[in-house]
């Protein structure tokens, strides 16, 4: 048997869960692994029926990051302030508490437990080097005894060990994020470049050409004998002056060309304005700009950090620049200070002490000409300023006031807006999981614009950038348009022999061709389409793909609906989500359990056991993602040879809670949840993390349970060579009754014996 079939309930002294942690716990830089780790420990230790891990949100609140015998629906949705409740209480005082008798107990009088079975619970902080992090709570003990003190000492060393791996957790995020950050950054910046080059080589070919023509030809005339007695000299003279003056001009108009060209390749997100402001004034370049004019600015403190919309790189000139612009036209030993405000709009003001004379305030953002000067003239920054303003639709103003210049950037928020910014964030992460899911080279995922209804790309791999922006579909157009005029999938296996599609030549774009075109849709309108080519394997794509790709583009729906809904919620929730997406991502790159052995299996037992085409479809996505969890766990542990401690089966066994961790921002669907979580269920009720017995077991989790040991007990392992699949079946009839469902394995026996 595969050591998954083993359950053993962990036989650990105090002293030896601490010591198994603190080594657990060294390898281990995910905090989903953490969390349900410390948590198993804790409740296992105990023998507590409840818990759950809190921790802190971007806005100060108490979470349900992780729990156990709690509702999901209530998990998931449950927000503390700091102070409120018990688990409030503890994280504001943060000093832990052990509760014997609570309608006893003076300290928590009228506080209301009517979710708990017991009395008596244990609540711990979780504490690291800068304060707060969480609240670890440990609720009914399953014999409804009090907790004693020795669990309670245990306890908190538990939770003291959750603060230092939760910390370093948390700066290994942090790190990944400021490595996204700069990946995404460089990207645009790569793009930029590219698109600059471009255009600047043809604007030099086309303008500098016939101007180096006209020179050449002024400097012949005038050299000719016949030019030279009549007069035509003078004339010649003012060409080629009027020539080298066009030529000085067109080089210093491409500094603002190159602006307008950034509009191409601009990538707008949802960004909080506060720290951009922050990073700006602590750039190297406005402190260097600041000495130079002696100038002095002052960021007003306050807890108001609203979010916008806009280029996280072009918002960051435009601060700076504004900043720099403003400081090079007051006195020395002026001051600014910069007061954010949120009304209708974002509004930042830049208040100065001092006033400008009239006649430059009315031209503070014309760019008068003083070329001369150089690009690091103040008139030159509050002309790109302006500039930057138009090109996202902001609104831009200065006047003397009772204190002196008073300038105010308006910034627009439209609910649109946000939600396009929040696709252009994670729709490129969506499709790239989806596209590992189905082994797809090329694919895109096309949306109907709001406005017009057409299909425009929103997000492409293996695509070019200029096909990309260029593709505009209307509905009927092409075969992703015909898939959305239909409403229904397609399947094509050879392109060039399809009657409905052959065109002759095939598509250059691609190299195989089938292809597989799905439609998402709400509410049975179709909103867009899913476009898949080039498999990895060179193979064509089969019903099964499409039976896995329906049921993503369900997924994807939901996904995006979700999307819009949190629009406002601001970046930090959105960072959140891209963290998790990208955690998806990296789990499913190195997910080794798409072969067809798994896959394969899956599907011809379920149709032996003559389930429903909607369980048919569930089955082949489910069986391509039910174990991603393991992923996050040390690769040490999964190769380990020696027989597993408490410690390590515990760890082991958490792996359906980090497997679900991952999937939550995809995929929050409960069918989908409880399939995964209870793959791991014994039919005799012996098995975890719940001890459902028999049909309380969702099929397609007994379905998953075989599998799962008959593909691993045939696979070669770091601790054992592969079973021959005569044995490996032996070894599964032999637990039938006991772990697994006879049904089940007799459909086995008929599926493996034909």
């Amino acid at each position: 048997m595969s050591r998954d079939q083993v359950v053993t309930k962990p036989n650990m002294d105090g002293m030896a869960i601490i010591d198994e942690i603190s080594r657990a716990i060294i390898g281990a830089d995910d905090i989903s692994s953490i969390a349900y780790l410390i948590l198993d420990l804790a409740i296992n230790y105990t023998d507590a029926e409840k818990g759950s891990l809190m921790l802190l949100d971007s806005r100060g609140q108490l979470y349900i990051h992780s729990s156990r015998g709690i509702k999901h629906e209530l998990s998931r949705d449950y927000r503390l302030n700091v102070g409120e409740g018990i688990a409030g209480r503890v994280a504001a005082e943060q000093k832990p508490v052990l509760v014997t008798d609570i309608e006893t107990d003076q300290r928590f009088q009228n506080s209301g437990r009517d979710r708990y079975r017991t009395r008596s619970f244990v609540s711990c902080p979780i504490v690291g080097q800068h304060g707060l992090l969480g609240v670890l709570n440990i609720n009914d003990k399953k014999g409804g005894q009090p907790f004693t003190e020795e669990e309670f000492s245990l306890i908190k060393a538990v939770a003291s060990q959750a603060g230092l791996a939760l910390k370093n957790a948390l700066l290994v995020d942090k790190f990944k994020e400021k490595i996204t950050y700069s990946e995404e950054v460089n990207r645009k910046l790569i793009e930029t470049d590219l698109a600059k080059t471009d255009f600047l080589t043809r604007l030099s070919h086309e303008l500098r050409t016939p101007l180096n023509s006209i020179k050449g030809a002024v400097y012949y005339l005038k050299n000719t004998e016949a030019s030279r007695g009549n007069g035509q000299g003078e004339f010649l003279s003012i060409i080629e002056s009027e020539t080298d003056r066009l030529s000085v001009i067109l080089e210093k108009q491409l500094d603002f060309l190159r602006l307008e060209n950034e509009r191409r390749v601009v990538q707008k997100t949802i960004i909080s304005i506060v720290p951009l402001l922050e990073q700006a004034i602590d750039s190297h370049l406005i402190k260097a700009a600041l000495t130079q004019y002696q100038v002095t600015v002052d960021l007003e403190a306050d807890a108001l950090e609203p979010d916008i919309v806009g280029d996280k790189v072009q918002v960051s000139h435009l601060l700076m620049n504004l900043v720099a612009g403003l400081a090079g036209h007051l006195e020395k030993g002026a001051g600014i200070r910069i007061r954010v405000r949120e009304e209708d709009s974002v509004q930042l003001e830049f208040i100065c002490d001092q006033a400008l004379n009239e006649s430059t305030l009315k031209t503070l953002f014309q760019g008068k000409d003083d070329f001369g000067l150089g690009e690091s003239s103040p008139s030159i920054k509050l002309y790109l300023v302006r500039k930057a303003v138009e090109t996202n639709g902001w609104q831009i103003e200065a006047q003397n006031g009772p204190e002196g210049l008073v300038c105010r950037l308006l910034i627009s928020r439209m609910a649109l807006e946000m939600e396009e910014a929040a696709l252009d964030m994670t729709m490129g992460r969506v499709l790239e999981f989806v596209s590992g899911l189905l082994g797809a080279n090329t694919s895109s995922l096309m949306l109907c614009d709001q406005l017009s209804g057409d299909l425009v790309i929103r997000s492409a791999r293996g695509i070019d950038e200029e096909s990309v922006r260029g593709t505009r579909l209307r509905i009927g157009d092409r075969l992703a348009g015909w898939v959305a005029a239909e409403g229904q999938p397609l399947l094509v296996e050879d392109i060039e022999g399809d009657p409905r599609f052959n065109r002759g030549g095939g598509n250059p774009r691609y190299s195989s061709r089938s292809l597989l075109s799905v439609p998402l849709k709400r509410d049975g309108k179709v909103i867009g389409v899913l476009n898949l080519t080039d498999k990895q394997t060179e193979q064509a794509f089969t019903e099964k793909d499409l039976k896995v790709a329906q049921v993503v583009v369900e997924r994807i729906t939901a996904f995006i609906d979700n999307l819009k809904g949190m629009a406002n919620q601001g970046e930090k929730d959105f960072r959140k989500i891209i963290a998790s997406l990208d955690s998806l991502l990296s789990a499913e790159a190195r997910y080794a359990k798409r072969n067809s052995c798994y896959l394969e299996l899956v599907d011809a037992l379920v149709k032996e056991l003559q389930a429903d085409e909607r369980e048919q479809e569930l089955a082949l996505y489910v069986a391509l993602i039910y174990d991603l969890g393991l992923m996050l766990l040390d690769r040490r542990l999964l190769e380990k040879k020696k027989e597993l401690s408490d410690i390590e089966m515990t760890a082991l066994q958490s792996h359906p809670f980090t497997t679900l961790e991952l999937l939550q921002d995809f995929d929050c669907s409960e069918e989908v949840r409880h399939i995964i979580l209870h793959h791991h269920e014994h039919f005799d009720g012996s098995g975890y993390p719940d001890g459902l017995a028999g049909e309380q077991i969702p099929l397609l989790s007994r379905v998953l349970a075989v599998v799962d040991s008959y593909c691993a007990m045939t696979e070669d392992r770091p601790y054992r060579e592969a079973m021959a699949r005569d044995e490996a079946f032996k070894q599964i009839l032999l637990n039938a009754d006991r772990i697994y469902d006879p049904q089940v394995v007799d459909a086995l026996e008929r599926v493996i014996g034909s």
